[in-house]
Order: C-alpha cells, then sequence, then structure tokens
C-alpha cells in the first residue's frame, strides 16, 4: 500500500503511546490496534477506487 504497513503501525503504538497526548496513554492498545486496523482498511479501500478511477 503505502510506505507504512500495518503491522508497522501496530509496532509503532508504544512510542506514540509515550510520546502523543496524554488522553492518547489512557487508550487500551487493542482499541488502539484495531482503530489502526480500521484507518488502514479505509485507506487501501480509498486507493483501490482511486486505481480503477473512481472518486472518494
Amino acid at each position: 500500500m503505502s510506505k507504512y504497513q500495518k503491522y508497522k503501525m501496530y509496532n509503532r503504538l508504544p512510542e506514540w503511546k509515550k510520546t502523543s497526548n496524554p488522553e492518547f496513554q489512557n487508550v487500551y492498545s487493542k482499541t488502539a490496534q484495531q482503530t489502526i486496523g480500521r484507518i488502514y482498511n479505509a485507506i487501501k479501500g480509498l486507493n483501490t477506487k482511486k486505481e480503477k478511477g473512481k472518486k472518494g
């Protein structure tokens, strides 16, 4: 897809939790992983549509 693969983003979660907003530190890791998965899948779907010449 892009330069970020889903599992690379998962691996960066501990770093993000330490360096991001304080509110992000209160989010459970599993919840953050699921959110990353949803965002990744949405971007992947949009890229597929774009490759086929469709708009959003």
